[in-house]
């Protein structure tokens, strides 16, 4: 069996390893040995199956000293995962050292013959209640890695901030941001404003590109190539850097906005639809930067005019 130093990630294939060693347990309850062998053999394939990661190696739950990579040579039938060091691998760990479940596979598969350039598009904030909605064009250089590439929707704050530091401040990273104010979201609706900051956002670009690739199944109307994707933030590296430094932005302009704003908890919820939003909107009704052509901004501007109107009743 070969070892590979890679770690393993994925919540999926730890539920394997404890499903093979409840099986083995039943099926040959008094033969150690012979358990351990069906369990190494299957869990090496069921982990080939259920991820791209590979068994990396055996640790003695006894100690923390690594055994063998080859369970045909193992002495001890109760083994842990390790590294490719011999390092015990505990879950928390594997959480730290997370592989990018994105690869370039499928984004290069997209490339058309003879092109060169290639931006990922994406936009952030269209389902929130208030503010802006912001839009990022990033053209990678091909192959760029690192841990935390991914859709920004599944990483941690901390995490955006690491990867959109990197990319911003990476040399051969290409990026632009573009804006749609609330005032044009309420012209346009949001599907045209989130259009509208994405070509603001192809526009500030310092190289144009010769292709798009576009999150989700709108074309942005562009000078260029476009190619939507849908969950192109979770398939292509590019369409997740646009949508992390897009993220980032936004969040950062929405806690600055929360400073003008305090009764909307702003800083949290970010202008989404939470029960804090609502709360506070039902307390104080809409402000400047909210949407008034959503629907439920609609429901709490008629609830604070009626409230008004029964106010000046009474007096």
């Amino acid at each position: 069996m070969k070892s590979r130093n890679k770690l393993l990630d994925s919540s999926s294939s730890l539920i394997v390893v404890e499903m093979v060693r409840e099986i083995s347990d039943v099926a040959y309850p008094g033969n150690t040995s012979l358990a351990f062998k069906i369990e190494c053999r299957f869990l090496h394939v069921a982990l080939r199956v259920v991820s791209r990661f590979q068994i990396v190696g055996y640790c003695s739950l006894e100690s923390s000293k690594p055994s063998t990579c080859d369970p045909r040579q193992a002495q001890d039938d109760r083994f842990y995962w390790c590294d490719g060091r011999g390092a015990p691998l505990q879950q928390s760990s594997m959480a730290r050292n997370r592989r990018t479940s994105l690869t370039w596979k499928f984004e290069r598969g997209l490339r058309p013959e003879g092109v060169a350039i290639i931006a990922g598009v994406d936009e952030v904030g269209r389902g929130c209640w208030a503010g802006p909605v912001f839009a990022s064009a990033v053209i990678l250089p091909d192959g760029l890695e690192h841990e935390q590439l991914d859709d920004s929707k599944r990483l941690k704050a901390e995490c955006r901030a690491e990867l959109n530091q990197f990319l911003r401040g990476h040399p051969e990273v290409h990026w632009a941001i573009g804006i749609a104010s609330v005032e044009e979201i309420e012209t346009h609706n949001i599907l045209g404003a989130s259009l509208l900051a994405m070509r603001r956002a192809v526009e500030g670009l310092a190289i144009q590109p010769h292709l798009c690739l576009i999150d989700g199944n709108q074309k942005a109307g562009l000078g260029c190539r476009e190619l939507t994707v849908i969950n192109g933030d979770a398939r292509c590296p590019s369409i997740a850097a646009a949508s992390v430094i897009a993220k980032v932005a936004r969040d950062h302009a929405m806690a600055e906005l929360a400073v003008l704003y305090p009764d909307y908890g702003l800083e949290n919820h970010k202008g989404y639809g939470t029960p804090e939003h609502a709360r506070a909107l039902t307390l104080h009704g809409p402000c400047p930067i909210h949407r008034r052509t959503f629907a439920p901004i609609r429901k709490y501007a008629r609830t604070q005019a009626g409230d008004h109107v029964g106010d000046r009743r009474l007096r």
